[in-house]
């Protein structure tokens, strides 16, 4: 966790109320990561895994489905956060370069190491889509 003066901050990921699948499949993967012995690979620490989850109701009522949450560590910047910075919008390509090196890092661990197929390659999940948007 980032901590700082005495209080920590994490980020929640927030799914539809209407999405059971999505995240029995991320919770069911991310247990399976957890549970594998520490591995030395270089590439492991590029995965990241939630520090836990939870339910958030979605009216007092009760009337519809809770919103399931699961809490991270907080990443660094965005690479569309790091574009915007920039004077151009473009990055450099030595930060490119690394940024993509890194996911295929943890892609290669997930795959060789691990036996396991990442599949969300969705904008907000794999940090190299946001080069190229």
């Amino acid at each position: 966790m980032v901590c700082n003066r005495g209080h920590c901050y994490v980020a929640v990921k927030i799914f539809s109320q209407y999405s059971t699948e999505p995240i029995q499949r991320e919770t069911g993967a991310f247990e399976y990561l957890n549970k594998l012995a520490t591995s030395a690979s270089f590439g492991r620490k590029f995965i990241r895994t939630p520090l836990g989850h939870f339910e958030l109701p979605a009216d007092p009522a009760g009337s519809s489905k809770p919103f399931q949450c699961l809490v991270f560590e907080p990443a660094a910047a965005s690479i569309w956060e790091m574009r915007q910075r920039v004077l151009g919008k473009r990055l450099p390509e030595n930060v490119v370069k690394a940024v993509v090196r890194h996911v295929l890092y943890g892609l290669v661990y997930l795959h060789q190491e691990v036996k396991m197929v990442y599949a969300g390659a969705s904008r907000c999940c794999l940090a190299a889509c946001a080069l190229f948007p």
